[in-house]
């Protein structure tokens, strides 16, 4: 098998020095899209979320003025994620400073899609956490970057592959849609049976506080290993918070750092709330399938006979959006304890709420069958990519 470098098969460029645009040159409207890391959606860029440049700035660098069949890197901040230009592009369009366009050197040797799909491998992805740098910032070492090596097979092997990745995906991309769809028909239900989650006037509204107790858990001290070290009391992070019921945690505390710190054990039936996190974190829930501790920044519900927790937890996941609108703060808006109390429940009678519970426990076995498949499709796509590329 041969082999080459980002650098000896590929041009690689990006705005840079004076260059750089300032936030004030980012037009909500324009003739000229400027591209950046938050556009990039799912290996494509979602160009009707992208600002504008004036031409001014479009026409500084024709090497970064964007093409069909290009390909993308994100060089700063969230860095490695990759987009392709696979259709043409409704108005000319550039870069911001936090990405690369990578182009093959020789196209009908290296292609681009093929390129593409190596740089959205496992191995470069652990390649990339390697080489990164910058403490609170990420930044792409672009030395190392241009030093990777991967394999170039002939082009008619290189069409083979593109052929698989592209069957693949279209099989997990499937998956995913039944998924939204079942998802779909669960909201549907409720508004059937309830109307909107937040605009009904069937049924009365009551707060959090009205129905049950709410209480947040804490974390032992990292430094104390007693407080961690063959730990038993099952602890429960908002980064496992997905919408999901939770029988297995990541983590354990001992019982002494139970004691010893503000966490503390809540009963199975216990519905979970981040109230802050990264990315799509905040506003996020789980219900507990277990006894467990939480971190400070899950917010517990705990059981009560006042309300069905089933069917409050269901109404907190179609509340996703309105939960995360009440958060505050600054780069990284949080919700408080105050606002989860405070927020409001529909309720209908409750033999209503179980016929709800009962619905989305149906659809819930439609999903789980779903979900197998998809699993099996991406350890195929993950089995397949490794093959090709390590």
């Amino acid at each position: 098998m041969e082999y080459t470098t980002i650098g000896e098969a590929c041009t690689l460029h990006a705005r840079i020095g004076w260059q750089g645009l300032t936030k004030s040159e980012y037009l909500d409207e324009g003739d000229y899209y400027l591209v950046t890391g938050i556009d990039f959606d799912n290996g494509h860029i979602a160009f009707d979320t992208c600002h504008f440049v004036t031409k001014e700035r479009y026409d500084q660098d024709q090497h970064i003025q964007l093409q069909l069949n290009d390909v993308l890197v994100t060089k700063d901040g969230t860095i490695g994620k990759v987009a392709f230009i696979d259709r043409p592009i409704d108005k000319p369009a550039t870069l911001n400073s936090g990405v690369f366009v990578v182009r093959p050197k020789n196209p009908d040797l290296l292609l681009p899609e093929y390129l593409m799909i190596m740089l959205m491998s496992g191995h470069f992805s652990r390649f990339i956490e390697q080489i990164k740098v910058g403490c609170t910032i990420a930044h792409l070492n672009q030395e190392k970057f241009l030093r990777y090596q991967f394999p170039l097979p002939p082009v008619s092997e290189q069409k083979h592959i593109i052929e698989v990745y592209y069957s693949a995906t279209e099989i997990i991309e499937k998956r995913q849609h039944q998924l939204r769809t079942l998802d779909t028909l669960i909201k549907a239900r409720f508004v059937e049976m309830f109307g909107e989650p937040h605009r009904s006037k069937t049924y009365p509204y009551i707060k959090v506080s009205e129905l049950t107790d709410v209480v947040s858990g804490g974390t032992p001290d990292r430094k104390n290993a007693d407080y961690w070290n063959d730990g038993t009391v099952p602890w429960v992070k908002t980064t496992e918070l997905q919408n999901n019921i939770i029988i297995e945690v990541e983590e354990r505390i001992s019982e002494k750092g139970l004691s010893e710190s503000s966490a503390k054990i809540v009963p199975a039936g216990t519905v979970l709330i981040a109230m802050y996190g990264q990315g799509k974190t905040r506003g996020m829930t789980g219900f507990l399938g277990i006894k467990a501790c939480t971190n400070q920044a899950c917010a517990c519900l705990l059981p009560t006979s006042d309300i069905d927790m089933q069917y409050l937890w269901h109404f907190l996941i179609l509340s996703y959006d309105e939960l995360r609108n009440l958060a505050q703060g600054g780069n990284q808006p949080n919700l408080n304890a105050g606002m989860i109390k405070n927020f409001p429940i529909l309720v209908p009678p409750m033999e209503k709420q179980k016929q709800f519970v009962a619905f989305v426990s149906q659809v819930d076995k439609s999903k789980a069958v779903v979900q197998e498949a998809l699993s099996e499709a991406q350890q195929l796509f993950d089995s397949l990519m490794q093959q090709y590329f390590g």
